[in-house]
This record gives C-alpha cells, structure tokens and sequence, in this order.
C-alpha cells in the first residue's frame, strides 16, 4: 500500500486496531480490515470504529467466504470487498472509491 503513496499503520488484532483508533480517531483517512480474524471479526470491528467516527470508510478484505459476497460487504456499510490474493490495481482503484481521490494525489 505505501506503493500506492499510503501511510501504513499495521496492526496484529482488531483489538489492537481498535484500540489505536480509538486514541486519535482523525488520524486514520482508511481502514482494511480482513473479515476472518482472531477475537472480533472484521464486521464487529467495522462497527466498533464507526460507533467512534460515523462514516468513517473501511474496506473488507476476505479469502473465500461462502457467507459474505461484495454486494453484502457494501450493504453493511462497507466501501468495498477486496478478494483474496490482493490484486494492486483492484486496491488502489478501492482506495480511490472509498476517499474519492487516488491515494498518490490526496498527500496523505
């Protein structure tokens, strides 16, 4: 993603994620979140940080996940389904739709 012209802030749980987020909610233009994680998942996640910052934008990233499709991820909120393995262009064009600019022209 810093290929992109992204700052990246990686986090190893949502817990962690959430807790970041929830010390300088402002600070993050994005997130991705992987549907399938230890402890809260991706959805649980997602709701926990727009109950801090409502609209705040997040994409979805997910393996093969019979329960979950990309026109469900954007009907609970989502600005968009990334499908594993990540594709670069597919990214960045996600990035793009979710903050309305491309991410090398926004300064970020």
């Amino acid at each position: 993603m810093e290929g992109l012209g992204c700052k990246v802030t990686a986090m190893s749980s949502a817990e962690e994620a959430l807790s970041t987020f929830t010390l300088d909610p402002q600070g993050f233009d994005l997130a991705i979140t992987d549907f399938t994680m230890p402890g809260i998942n991706g959805v649980e996640l997602a709701k926990a940080l727009r109950s801090i910052r409502p609209g705040f934008p997040i994409i979805l990233a997910s393996g093969y996940n019979p329960e979950l499709s990309p026109t469900d991820a954007q009907e609970t909120g989502f600005k968009g389904y990334l499908p594993k393995p990540y594709d670069k262009p597919l990214l960045s064009q996600l990035i793009e739709d979710a903050l309305g600019a491309p991410p090398e022209n926004r300064g970020a």
